[in-house]
């Protein structure tokens, strides 16, 4: 076993993991989620018919009605998209947990593999009611994390002084003159 298959398969038990504890937030019934996980497992008919005591025919209006309600998507080689379906249970995830931990999580992620997109990047958009967080992967902060992030920010603004802000923008721009030369 190659370590790309061992890397594969662990990614593939990964979004195992993933969407048994984060199903029902996807939308999933107990018959759909029984199937797209034998789907993210194996990838012959016959066993998938043999594990989830369904028929082809079965089988295949859960997956309709699953794409119908945008549960999922199929790929270029009309798959199950498991890359999609992994990102929407990250993105479920990182919903379910505090911001402060997402944030935390990422930025130490961020700055082992800078290359990536970190939760924090954010881009403020002026709304008619207000201004809204949109992140880097196209998709608006939800309600939840904003509300988080604004009382995060009013604690902020509370215990820092001018001062504070001016000895953090040295250390910044100190720690991005070093990664510069490096």
């Amino acid at each position: 076993m190659s370590k790309q298959h061992l890397t594969d398969e662990q990614l593939l038990i990964n979004l195992s993991k993933k969407l048994l504890r984060y199903h029902r937030h996807l939308g999933l019934d107990h018959q759909q989620f029984v199937l797209l996980n034998t789907f993210i497992l194996y990838d012959d008919i016959e066993i998938i018919e043999d594990i989830t005591g369904f028929k082809e025919e079965k089988i295949i209006s859960l997956l309709e009605e699953m794409m119908k309600n945008e549960l999922i998507d199929l790929n270029e080689d009309n798959e199950v998209d498991l890359e999609h379906l992994y990102k929407r249970l990250d993105r479920i995830e990182k919903e379910q947990m505090p911001i402060r931990d997402v944030l935390v999580q990422e930025y130490k992620k961020y700055y082992d593999q800078p290359e990536h997109n970190y939760y924090g990047l954010i881009e403020l958009i002026p709304m008619t009611k207000g201004i809204g967080i949109r992140l880097m992967d196209g998709t608006m902060m939800s309600l939840k994390h904003v509300r988080e992030l604004s009382k995060e920010l009013m604690i902020f603004t509370q215990l820092t002084t001018d001062e504070d802000l001016k000895q953090m923008n040295l250390r910044f721009r100190k720690e991005k003159e070093q990664s510069a030369e490096n």
